[in-house]
């Protein structure tokens, strides 16, 4: 009896070891896909990637975030190119989550993904993150995305960037994070979006529902640079396109990594618009 009380006790610490090796494997494949939000090192999220990632003390660099925002300042309403880098010899495993913060430390502007095989929405969508194929690296990662100010004149505003780079030991220990901020200062001449009228373009959208290519046939003689959001049903920007130019009046675009849903698709350009809606099945 003593023998198989022994056998019994071994089975079940073999047991629960394989247990918290599997739940630590899985807690390191989740993270692999991006922070799970609120890490950014922010004032208002109040941690960073070391709330799940053991390790030194956060390293703090300047110029990981980098903006076109120009010197005046940001324009209420007006949509910016955001890129955040890390710099680390040796890695070629790297992540990130970045957010943006008013004085009063309340998240600010709208984020749009603009690549998303290399970044994605998290903490309720008021911060981007790496993807699972947007981690590699070879002693430098950049990402790119695209922020959209507010409408209004809020003050200033600072970004937050918590910056990992992974060791590679297949862990949660042994990385390295570093942090960084950049503030921009609205511009004192606008406090508000100038509001124009737009004509309505006159656009074709099919096919409706749709699985993967989304085609829009645009108007003969329209030859106005114009930018394209993909919405979805929650108002939440999925795909960006700028600087777009009509090629024989059709566009295709690709929207099979859409979830299946109902979505919107809004041209603009200076001085016409259009909004119109599709599925995606």
């Amino acid at each position: 009896m003593k023998f198989v009380a022994k056998f019994l006790g071994v089975l079940l610490l073999v047991a629960g070891a394989l247990i918290a090796f599997q739940y630590q494997q899985n807690e390191v494949h989740a993270f692999s896909s991006g922070s799970p939000g609120g890490r950014s090192g922010s004032p208002g999220d109040g941690q960073t990637c070391r709330t799940c990632h053991s390790g030194s003390a956060p390293i703090s660099i300047e110029q990981a975030i980098s903006t076109d925002i120009p010197g005046a300042g940001y324009v209420p309403g007006e949509t910016y190119n955001i890129t955040a880098k890390i710099d680390d010899a040796g890695t070629n495993m790297f992540g990130f989550e970045i957010t943006a913060e008013d004085n009063g430390n309340a998240k600010q502007g709208q984020w749009i993904i603009s690549n998303a095989s290399q970044n994605r929405l998290t903490n309720n969508n008021r911060a981007v993150t790496h993807t699972s194929g947007g981690r590699n690296g070879s002693g430098t990662k950049t990402w790119q995305m695209q922020w959209k100010a507010p409408e209004v004149n809020v003050g200033a505003i600072t970004f937050y960037a918590a910056l990992m780079a992974a060791d590679g030991g297949g862990g949660n220990s042994g990385d390295k994070l570093y942090v960084s901020n950049k503030k921009v200062e609205p511009n004192t001449t606008s406090s508000i979006k100038k509001s124009t009228t737009k004509q309505d373009l006159q656009i074709t959208v099919y096919p409706n529902p749709v699985k993967y290519d989304l085609n829009l046939k645009l108007p003969k003689g329209f030859e106005e640079e114009y930018g394209i959001y993909l919405i979805d049903a929650t108002g939440v920007v999925r795909a960006f396109y700028e600087n777009n130019r009509p090629r024989s009046g059709m566009l295709k675009l690709d929207v099979s990594n859409l979830e299946a849903g109902n979505y919107i698709v809004r041209i603009f350009s200076d001085n016409f618009t259009a909004v119109r809606p599709f599925i995606k099945s």
